[in-house]
């Protein structure tokens, strides 16, 4: 398993991408998703707030631990929050959305579960 320091550097690396992508590929339609702007900005605008978390913690040697547990909840939250998107918007939804958003939301959730197994070890 990966060290809670090394989790917290994926998780900000990933949230960084998912970030710049969202904002900057998916919003201004460069590949149409089907969902609304102000839907990928938010979701660009919460992925952005994950990778400072993520780097604040590294930086500040905070208890990588009790970071990753909080990462890891949000992590869900944020992917309930996608898929809830994706239902509402299923109508207009374009092929490449689904297996983007799908995709997405299976590593962040497989990301969730490694971290949150991490942060539920006992601490030396």
């Amino acid at each position: 398993m990966p060290s809670p320091r090394q989790l917290l550097t994926i998780d900000a690396i990933g949230a960084a991408v998912t970030s710049v992508l969202t904002a900057l590929v998916l919003a201004p339609g460069h590949l149409p998703t089907g969902l609304p702007s102000p839907a990928l900005h938010a979701l660009a605008a919460v992925a952005a707030g994950f990778c400072l978390l993520g780097a604040t913690a590294l930086l500040t040697r905070r208890d990588p631990l009790h970071t990753l547990g909080w990462l890891a909840l949000a992590n869900v939250a944020y992917c309930l929050a996608t898929a809830a998107l994706c239902l509402i918007h299923w109508p207009t939804l374009t092929g490449w959305a689904i297996a983007y958003f799908a995709g997405e939301i299976a590593m962040v959730l497989t990301l969730a579960a490694v971290e949150w197994s991490a942060s539920s070890q006992p601490r030396p």
